[in-house]
């Protein structure tokens, strides 16, 4: 397989700290379209962890020095508030509905045919991307469902198996890969975390930087 990587190194680029924010300040605000429990908002800023860490990784600065969410200040923990709800639009809330009841066949063709070319051609161009990895099917939990950011990728043009290294914020200095194979959609995702739930599909959430708090 060939390596194509963009500059962005998890361990280097992203958070130090998990995606875990059981917090007070947490159990006071609500996600747009979902009234939250604590349980359901314990994972509920990757996203805005993905495009701040974005945000770090252009302005060339480094990300907080921060290892525990505890540990961090209002000032950055609202800066990633305002970012997930960035990533949770109209138009992607729209999106992730109608992937959640297509029928699994559905997502993966439409993750084979209609994401992963644009997601080659950007790591392509050195820029990573970031995923919405559709988990739940049917009406389940929306806030299940998870965000990633695609930092390279391996692909095998012969057995068609691709590979894509991933910053993934429930995973702090880790680097998580995605594997899927373009030519065998049936065979699905599969994920290197065992403790991860396989994403059905995933599509690109059009990323915008903002200036960092």
């Amino acid at each position: 397989m060939a390596l194509v990587q963009t500059q962005f190194v998890p361990k280097d680029h992203g958070f130090h700290f998990p995606n875990s924010f059981e917090t007070n300040i947490v159990s006071r605000i609500q996600l747009p379209l979902v009234k939250p429990t604590m349980g359901e908002l314990m994972y509920g800023l990757c996203g805005g962890m993905c495009c701040a860490a974005l945000d770090f990784f252009y302005a060339k600065k480094p990300v907080p020095t921060y290892t525990q969410v505890n540990e961090i200040n209002y000032k950055l923990f609202h800066f990633l508030w305002d970012r997930q709800l960035d990533t949770l639009d109209a138009s992607v809330l729209t999106k992730l509905i109608k992937w959640m009841l297509y029928a699994d066949s559905t997502v993966m063709r439409r993750t084979i045919t209609d994401e992963v070319p644009p997601l080659r051609a950007s790591i392509d161009q050195g820029k990573p991307v970031v995923l919405s990895l559709v988990r739940v099917k049917g009406f389940g939990n929306p806030t299940l469902n998870h965000q990633v950011v695609v930092t390279a990728y391996d692909f095998d043009p012969a057995t068609q198996q691709m590979i894509l290294h991933l910053y993934d914020p429930n995973w702090p200095g880790k680097t998580p890969t995605l594997t899927l194979n373009l030519s065998k959609p049936a065979q699905g995702i599969a994920t290197s975390q065992p403790a991860d739930t396989p994403p059905r599909g995933f599509f690109i959430i059009t990323y915008q930087r903002q200036p960092l708090p």
